[in-house]
């Protein structure tokens, strides 16, 4: 058996884990990253659970924790 049938994991491996933040990636951080990740999440959720300004209103939380696990999340944590 040759040492290349081990390659295409091992390079996928190290390709996600010199990726941005994902929740697929998130295992491959550091723990302080983790840790980052999570508390950077949490105030997303503050954000979105937070009452609006105008009583009419009725957002999408769901949609704005999502936008930010996936926009906001990437950019705010590093190695």
């Amino acid at each position: 058996m040759s040492s290349y049938a081990t390659s295409p994991p091992a390079a996928a491996l190290i390709r996600r884990a010199a990726a941005p933040w994902s929740p697929a990636s998130h295992s491959l951080f550091p723990a302080a990253a983790r840790e980052y990740a999570v508390m950077v999440m949490r105030i997303g959720y503050q954000i979105a659970l937070s009452p609006p300004d105008d009583a009419e209103a009725r957002p999408d939380r769901s949609a704005l924790s999502d936008v930010w696990r996936e926009h906001v999340l990437p950019h705010a944590v590093a190695r």
